[in-house]
C-alpha cells in the first residue's frame, strides 16, 4: 500500500515533467531529447564535380559487367558535375544513358541515375530529346537494338521519383511527360486514329505498337495501374476496341492484346507483390 507521502512526491515528479514538456512547446525547444527518438542521419556532402572526361569514363563502366558500380554514388558525382558541362556534354551523356538501357539492357541502373539527376533540367530535356529518337526507330526499323524499350519505359513509369519531379509535365518532369505522350501515341495507333487508309505499312506499325504497350505492361504489371491508372484505361479501351472491331491486325498481334486484356482485369483484384 503506497503512503500519502510517497503518492504525493510521484505527483510532483509528473506535474515537474508535465511543466517542462509545456514550458519547451512554448519556447519551440526542441524535444529530440526523448530516448525512442533515434537521431537523424546527417546527408553527406555532395561530390565535388568532376571533368566530364572523367565522369563519362565512370559512366562506361556500367556498361562493363564485371565492373561493380554504385550507381547511388554514380548519381551523386553526376548530379554535381551536371552544371559544368557544355551542351554537348549533356547531349552525349543522354545519348549514352539511353543506347545504355536500350541496347545493353543496363534498364534499372540507368533509371536509378535518371532519378537522382531529376532536379537537372538540362539532362531531363536532353533525356527527352534522345527517347523520341529511340521510340521512332523502335517503331520503323526492323532492327532489334532497341527491343528493351518497353521494358525502359516500363522502368521509367514506376520509378519513385522524388515529388516535385512525379507528375507527367513538362515542368515537372519532362522525361515522364515524353514518356507518356509516345505511349499515348502508341494507343491512337493501336485504335487506327494516325492513319488515312489500311496500308502494310501502317499494319506493320500498328503491330510494333502492340509489342512496345505489351512490353510496358508485363514488365510494370500492377504497378503500372496503380501509378498511372487513366494511361491503363486508354491501354484497356483500345484493346477492346481492336479485339471487338474490324481493325486490321496479325492474328499474333489479338493473341498477344487478350492475353494482355485479360491480364490487366487480373490487376485490381490482385495483391501489391504482382
Amino acid at each position: 500500500m503506497q503512503t500519502p507521502s510517497s503518492h504525493s512526491i510521484r505527483l510532483s515528479s509528473e506535474e515537474s515533467r508535465s511543466r517542462r514538456l509545456f514550458s519547451a512547446l512554448l519556447l519551440g525547444s526542441p524535444l529530440n531529447s526523448s530516448p525512442y527518438r533515434s537521431p537523424r542521419t546527417p546527408k553527406p556532402p555532395a561530390p565535388e564535380p568532376v571533368s566530364f572526361e572523367k565522369l563519362f569514363k565512370k559512366l562506361e563502366k556500367i556498361n562493363v559487367f564485371e565492373e561493380d558500380v554504385s550507381s547511388k554514388e554514380l548519381g551523386a558525382l553526376l548530379l554535381s558535375s551536371l552544371p559544368t558541362f557544355s551542351g554537348e556534354d549533356v547531349q552525349k551523356t543522354a545519348e549514352f544513358l539511353c543506347e545504355s538501357a536500350c541496347a545493353h539492357d543496363n534498364i534499372y541502373v540507368v533509371v536509378e541515375l535518371l532519378v537522382a539527376t531529376a532536379s537537372s533540367a538540362s539532362l531531363k530535356s536532353a533525356i527527352s530529346q534522345e527517347i523520341v529518337k529511340v521510340a521512332s526507330d523502335f517503331i520503323l526499323e526492323d532492327n532489334t537494338i532497341n527491343d528493351s524499350l518497353p521494358e525502359f519505359f516500363a522502368q521509367v513509369l514506376i520509378a519513385r521519383f522524388a515529388r516535385p519531379y512525379n507528375r507527367s509535365c513538362d515542368t515537372s518532369n519532362e522525361i515522364l511527360f515524353t514518356v507518356i505522350s509516345i505511349v499515348q501515341g502508341w494507343i491512337d495507333v493501336l485504335k487506327g486514329k494516325s492513319e488515312s487508309e489500311p496500308s502494310k505499312e501502317n499494319e506493320k506499325m500498328r503491330i510494333r505498337c502492340v509489342e512496345g504497350i505489351a512490353g510496358i505492361c508485363w514488365s510494370a504489371r500492377r504497378r503500372l495501374w496503380l501509378s498511372w491508372p487513366s494511361l491503363v484505361d486508354g491501354i484497356y479501351v483500345a484493346i477492346e476496341n481492336v479485339l471487338i472491331g474490324d481493325i486490321g491486325l496479325a492474328k499474333s498481334s489479338k493473341k498477344q492484346l487478350l492475353k494482355l486484356f485479360v491480364d490487366i482485369n487480373k490487376w485490381p483484384k490482385a495483391d501489391s507483390k504482382n
